[in-house]
């Protein structure tokens, strides 16, 4: 396999829903010789250790630049400065390593051969591009899924920070699969290099994306896996590489209140909350996290956020999804619009989307927009985020790695 990620296309104004599969990446070095795919490129020579020597891979794809320049730094001490510089915005800007096949080694510059792999699995390699999965133990070994979402003139891509959850809430389907492990900051920003290069965006020669947001909002809760998201966030967000706006890309977290304030102090990302009920009482059934962290310091963290956050993501979006009979009256509508009174916020409202097993019904659309209406007369910005990509399984809270939906299909 060529690349690093095969996309699957699905027919009709759909979501697209991507399956990463990641390919091993590495460099192998002897004193004179850069080997690559493509065979030996000779340079000059690097005092290093012998190519036989076992080093443990260092992943290149997600690493923020000052840690990738420390790398060459220590492993390459003769390579100039301006390299390594060339070498990132080649990697995040030029060439897309999600994209490079073996035939193409030829007519790539020297800073992309450096970063090409050899298949002989009994040499070790220093540096990889993409994560090695079969050296995982076969329980960790899954797919990795995000999903572009069309609007009409830009897309939004929906990634994934974990595969599986922990968090069990009882509405969402990719609660219903246990957490398998935290993705890599690599295969973070995996996901967006190869969702710009299905819609034709990797390239800073092109003027205008149309691969506009990012969200995190796939499988997973971000901030338990808040190390590697802050890397893939700074590799997606430096001016020399992807270059995304920082306020382009939305965190949402369920609500883990010691973190949130950092996603401003931080990274000046943009906040999203997943509340989906006005009450400690009901939120406890719905979602367990909140017997951790209640509303109330939920909503500190909220306020904290906003202290800290610029003009362009100081308002914060609080997810609600509608639940036929459960979180839909006017009564709790009113609840909602107590507690958000306070704060910059926008609601959205979101039509529950059914999954094989589930309990809960969506509302009637008299509810949801009913229910719309009385925030919007309390002052609360609201609108409702009507489903795309249920058909595929690709719609809010659907998320569900692939193969076990097949597996759990034919069993």
């Amino acid at each position: 396999m060529n690349t690093i990620f095969r996309a699957h296309h699905f027919k009709g104004a759909s979501p697209t829903r991507l399956v990463p599969h990641f390919t091993r990446f590495t460099v192998i070095r002897t004193p004179s010789t850069w080997y690559s795919t493509g065979g030996p490129h000779t340079v000059a020579p690097i005092p290093s250790k012998t190519a036989t020597q076992t080093v443990a891979p260092i992943e290149l794809l997600g690493l923020p630049f000052p840690e990738f320049e420390k790398v060459f730094e220590n492993e390459f001490p003769e390579l100039p400065k301006y390299r390594t510089r060339q070498l990132w915005f080649d990697l995040y800007a030029h060439v897309n390593p999600c994209a490079i096949h073996t035939r193409q080694v030829s007519a790539l510059d020297k800073s992309i051969k450096l970063l090409l792999a050899l298949k002989h699995r009994d040499i070790k390699g220093n540096l990889l591009l993409g994560p090695e999965e079969s050296q995982r133990p076969e329980a960790e070994q899954a797919k990795v899924e995000a999903v572009i979402i069309p609007e009409r003139t830009w897309r939004t891509l929906c990634v994934s920070s974990q595969i599986g959850c922990s968090l069990a809430c009882s509405f969402c389907h990719t609660g219903t699969q246990k957490l398998l492990r935290n993705l890599t900051s690599g295969e973070i920003v995996g996901q967006v290099m190869v969702a710009l290069q299905n819609v034709g965006d990797f390239s800073r020669a092109i003027p205008e994306r149309t691969l506009k947001n990012i969200v995190f909002m796939g499988q997973g809760e971000p901030l338990y896996n808040y190390r590697n998201v802050r890397r893939a966030i700074r590799t997606l967000t430096h001016p020399e590489g992807l270059a995304y706006p920082s306020h382009r890309i939305t965190v949402s977290t369920s609500g883990i209140a010691p973190l949130i304030p950092k996603l401003a102090t931080e990274l000046q990302v943009t906040l999203a909350i997943s509340l989906h009920a006005p009450t400690d009482q009901l939120r406890n059934q719905l979602m367990p996290i909140n017997k951790t962290y209640p509303i109330r310091p939920l909503l500190e963290a909220c306020e904290e956020f906003s202290k800290h956050a610029g003009s362009k993501n100081r308002r914060i979006t609080f997810e609600y999804v509608m639940l036929k009979g459960v979180n839909d009256s006017i009564d709790q509508a009113t609840q909602l619009t107590r507690l958000l009174t306070h704060l910059d916020a926008h609601v959205n409202l979101i039509p529950f989307n059914p999954w094989p097993g589930s309990t809960f019904e969506c509302s009637s659309t008299h509810h949801i927009q009913a229910f719309a209406e009385k925030l919007k007369n309390s002052g609360i910005h609201a609108t409702v985020r009507w489903s795309k990509g249920s058909d595929i399984l690709a719609a809010c809270g659907q998320l569900r790695s692939n193969e076990l939906l097949k597996s759990r299909s034919t069993a």
